[in-house]
């Protein structure tokens, strides 16, 4: 991402134009010298001195590549684009932790890995990092127009057209191209998504000889990532052709009206100012085609955006945490004192082990379920369940198969919530599940 040849050209190209400024001041060319010495003064940077006019001029021509540079070493020595991956992938596995079990259930492997992975890399490298040049290549355009425009009011016209029909274009082809960038994502996940099933199923496979249906599969999916990048890699293509055939038009349409402005056949135009319009032309061209490639850059990586803020979007269960654990807290500091002045009273006894020892206050709070009820979908599992579990005991929980057994468990353990009645659990206590994967 260096200061590229062409851009460089082109910002030699418009301080070379005011170096004709002040040759002309100056007195150096045949031009200058038929002037009075008086308009050659006036157009003076700095009036009344060639020489530090001289030395304005060219520190003007040194400092676009200072600043270009700075900015450059400034970028990589920062390590942004790092800084930025890493900030974009913690933020979307935290909210990962913090999915809801119901929507966590319903979001692939595949998918997410890829979010995290190929889809925030765009967004940085193709996204944040991208603007940022782009605003450097427009900052240098607009730096050497200053000089183009003094010297050539018809460089306007280049700039115009591009302006114009670059954004009427983008305009029109954007959706499509989008469209197709989302859709060559989506056959690439559906390759990972077989990879994942292949590496979790491989004993299935094995044992019942699905090999050969598996990398038919596989190949079918790589087909289809391949017909689809096809078609991705055309749309890219004609897009990439507007600047050259806008400026090839521009400057073959500026041949057949400009060329009858020569003073040869008759106009008032010289034929080096003839020839330094064409180079104008084309080198104004040549800029404003590094920027449409920025800004197309910058459009393919909305797709990718797209998923990113889908996935930062999905409902969590933090909210819910949150409630339920501040009016545990709430609940569970009026149930402690509460013990705690009986047990100072005597009124209830003091509670003490089956070996004698004297137990606190806090130990003598239950696990308490109140009233709740759970369903899958529309399949209720749990209704208006209550029971209490005294602390330091050991619980089964016997019964057929899919009668919520293991529901109770997970909520009690916090990894469900109740979607009626209330969950006590003292707050000294930690529960924790350990399922069947565990």
């Amino acid at each position: 991402e260096g200061f590229s040849f062409e851009r460089r050209r082109l910002l030699l190209r418009g301080i070379h134009a005011g170096t004709g400024l002040l040759a002309r001041a100056l007195g150096e060319e045949e031009e200058a010298e038929q002037e009075p010495s008086e308009t050659a003064e006036g157009r003076l940077i700095v009036p009344g001195s060639k020489h530090y006019t001289a030395v304005v001029v060219g520190l003007l021509y040194i400092l676009p590549f200072i600043t270009i540079h700075a900015i450059d070493t400034l970028k990589a020595s920062l390590g942004l684009a790092g800084r930025l991956r890493r900030l974009l992938q913690a933020a979307l596995m935290r909210k990962f932790l913090t999915f809801r079990e119901d929507i966590r259930d319903t979001i692939s492997t595949g998918d997410m890995s890829m979010a995290m992975t190929r889809d925030i890399s765009e967004v940085v490298e193709c996204g944040y990092m991208k603007l940022i040049k782009l605003i450097c290549v427009v900052g240098k355009l607009c730096y050497a127009m200053i000089f183009i425009l003094h010297e050539n009011h018809l460089a306007a016209v280049p700039l115009g057209a591009f302006l114009v029909f670059g954004c009427i274009f983008l305009l029109l082809r954007e959706p499509k191209m989008i469209k197709s960038t989302e859709d060559m994502a989506r056959k690439q996940n559906n390759m990972v998504h077989v990879v994942h099933d292949v590496i979790a199923n491989y004993k299935l496979i094995r044992d019942f000889n699905l090999r050969p249906f598996i990398v038919s599969r596989y190949e079918e999916r790589i087909k289809d990532f391949n017909w689809r990048s096809t078609d991705t890699s055309v749309i890219m293509q004609n897009n990439a052709y507007l600047p050259p055939w806008l400026t090839t038009l521009l400057v073959g349409g500026y041949m057949i009206y400009g060329t009858f402005q020569v003073k040869a056949l008759g106009g008032h135009l010289s034929l080096g100012a003839y020839f330094a319009t064409l180079s104008v032309f084309k080198e104004v061209g040549n800029e404003m085609s590094e920027i449409y490639f920025e800004v197309m850059e910058v459009l393919k990586v909305t797709g990718p955006l797209r998923t990113i803020t889908f996935f930062m979007n999905q409902p969590t269960f933090l909210h819910q945490h949150l409630q339920r654990n501040r009016k545990r807290r709430l609940l569970g500091k009026e149930r402690r004192l509460a013990a705690r002045r009986g047990q100072e009273s005597g009124a209830n006894g003091v509670a003490k082990t089956d070996a004698g020892e004297v137990i606190f206050a806090v130990d003598t709070l239950k696990v308490e379920l109140k009233n709740v009820a759970f369903r899958y979908g529309t399949t209720p599992m749990l209704n208006g369940v209550s029971r209490d579990f005294g602390q330091g005991r050991l619980y089964a929980f016997v019964g057929p198969e899919h009668q919520g057994k293991a529901t109770l468990l997970r909520i009690l353990g916090g990894v469900l919530l109740p979607e009626d009645g209330d969950v006590f659990v003292p707050v000294h206590l930690r529960v924790l599940h350990v399922g069947r994967e565990g």
